[in-house]
């Protein structure tokens, strides 16, 4: 299948939708803009009702087997981060050890990182990712395009909304981790704090509650901006946590520590024999459905 460009990632601009007449001549653009409107507003909406993230599934997981340790990425959904939806529909796997040999060697040791609760211990850290990619399919016959003759010419008459994952070894002195998309409207600063602890005992539950739904409001009014300042013309900016030249749009999936210690030099690191590799699944950030919530606040 061949990967096409997508024409939601090129502007933060809203597009117009087609206005239809009797008589109108149409062609192949008009029913381009016709998809593209729908699938623009249902991508403003998702974005901006949940944000980016982990919507279900997608967990991350190393199995010992046979063949040596194999990465898992069982099947789920993301939202990424101008709102398409991302799916993985079946569990994809990955030969760690095969990956791990195919590596350079300096990239390897470039990523070999000192554990932070454990000096002791070294791991290479690598993070996977996954993007949305739509795919060509069914070609059917079509006329030739461009300055040439084609008795044979095809098009696609199909794309597949599908889901690109990626395992990228981290070589910053300090990884960054995706930060939360919103501020906890429940932590209070140091004036807020003082609007509390001037009154009474008896009222001071109700005038927290009163700036934790203050804070709620303040958040909704700024979030406009705080979307709009991530693109400049029809480029994303990425975030901290992406690597240089990656998709901007891609979703954080897990962290993995794989334990190594150094080799001599031009030598990759060499694995720990019997050290478990970890994953961190928790750092990535999480569209919680509203039934979710609702469990949670009791209804």
């Amino acid at each position: 299948m061949t990967l096409i460009a997508d024409p939601l990632g090129r502007t933060p601009e809203p597009p117009d939708r087609v206005a239809y007449s009797v008589g109108m001549m149409l062609d192949v653009d008009d029913f381009g803009a016709e998809q593209l409107y729908h699938r623009s507003r249902l991508a403003r909406a998702l974005v901006s009702s949940f944000g980016s993230g982990t919507l279900a599934g997608l967990r991350v997981e190393v199995v010992a087997g046979s063949n040596g340790d194999e990465l898992r990425v069982n099947p789920g959904l993301a939202i990424d981060r101008i709102g398409r939806l991302i799916e993985v529909p079946r569990t994809c796997c990955l030969r760690l050890d095969d990956w791990y040999l195919n590596q350079s060697p300096t990239a390897l040791s470039d990523a070999l990182h000192v554990d932070a609760a454990d000096p002791a211990v070294q791991n290479v850290l690598a993070d996977v990712f996954v993007r949305f990619v739509a795919c060509e399919r069914e070609p059917i016959p079509a006329f030739a395009q461009g300055p040439f003759d084609a008795t044979d010419a095809t098009r696609p008459g199909r794309l597949r909304d599908s889901a690109e994952l990626r395992l990228l070894l981290r070589k910053e002195a300090a990884p960054a981790l995706p930060a939360p998309e919103w501020t906890d409207p429940r932590v209070l600063n140091a004036a807020q704090l003082a609007e509390v602890d001037v009154l009474p005992a008896a009222e001071q539950a109700a005038k927290r509650d009163e700036i934790v739904r203050r804070n709620a409001r303040d958040a909704v009014f700024t979030a406009w901006d705080r979307r709009e300042s991530a693109w400049h013309g029809d480029e994303l900016d990425p975030e901290p946590f992406h690597l240089p030249n990656q998709d901007p749009t891609s979703v954080f999936l897990a962290r993995i520590s794989i334990p190594a210690q150094p080799a001599a030099a031009g030598e990759p690191p060499v694995r720990t024999v019997g050290a478990t590799v970890l994953v961190d699944n928790r750092s990535r950030r999480f569209v919680m459905p509203a039934g979710l919530l609702a469990a949670g606040l009791g209804q």
